[in-house]
């Protein structure tokens, strides 16, 4: 009697994803380029990695706040984070491929800048975030650089026009909000 073939949502393997995760971390290229070539499965665990580092996020920074006013706050913070991420891979993706004549599609972006998000977890430790940052935005320029083909120069320029457009929309919403209070 044969056994019968179950179709999975995705097959979670448990050591290739942590070595991707780490091949991303640490910036090779033939992993970056790997995971940003896979399907569904490098989707879903992307979006597992975002959502433990809001999670991370969250944690790390509770040690600062108190009582019921200080979870909702760090957790609204967390959630925001993640968005605020998900808005930047997009704007990122945009500037790259229309304005510095990238050639990757959404998606295979996405893919490896979730992975990258896992760089966040050492925001457990609180004191750590800067370096976590700046070690996102060295990964975040190598991934542009293996998916979208770009080279060093146009690759600084995108992330630098991500950034300030994501500045000019942060003033813009804090003023709007700050204007309503007033």
């Amino acid at each position: 009697m044969m056994a019968e073939k179950k179709d999975y949502l995705f097959k979670f393997d448990t050591d290739r994803e942590i070595n991707d995760i780490a091949g991303v971390l640490r910036l090779d290229p033939k992993v970056i380029a790997a995971v940003s070539a896979r399907g569904r499965d490098a989707l879903i665990v992307g979006g597992l990695v975002i959502v433990l580092s809001g999670l991370a996020n969250f944690l790390g920074s509770m040690f600062f706040g108190s009582g019921l006013v200080g979870i909702v706050a760090h957790l609204t913070i967390a959630v925001i984070g993640v968005l605020g991420f998900l808005f930047f891979v997009i704007l990122l993706h945009y500037i790259a491929e229309k304005l510095m004549g990238g050639k990757a599609p959404i998606l295979s972006f996405a893919k490896p800048m979730a992975y990258a998000f896992a760089v966040t977890w050492v925001n457990l430790i609180y004191f750590l975030q800067f370096f976590s940052t700046i070690w996102f935005f060295i990964i975040t320029f190598t991934i542009l650089k293996t998916v979208h083909q770009l080279d060093t120069g146009r690759a600084v320029v995108s992330i630098i026009l991500a950034l300030l457009a994501l500045g000019v929309i942060t003033v813009f919403l804090g003023v709007g909000t700050l204007s309503e209070g007033l």
